[in-house]
């Protein structure tokens, strides 16, 4: 089954699990693209992991 693209909600984090806000975990300082340490964080709706014994989520990373 497919679900469409807001279905799951998703927040960057820093290291400490802290909310950082943004799209990317990158940011500029004076023209030079500094990478930020964190990582990304999906909420799956009960739903979907009530409903299936699995799934996959498969992830683009247009960024790169």
């Amino acid at each position: 089954m497919n679900y469409e693209k807001n279905t799951f909600k998703v927040r960057m984090c820093d290291t400490k699990g802290n909310t950082i806000k943004g799209k990317y975990l990158v940011r500029n300082e004076e023209g030079n693209s500094k990478k930020i340490s964190g990582y990304f964080e999906i909420e799956i709706p009960r739903k979907i992991y009530k409903d299936y014994d699995s799934f996959k989520l498969t992830w683009i990373d247009f960024y790169r």
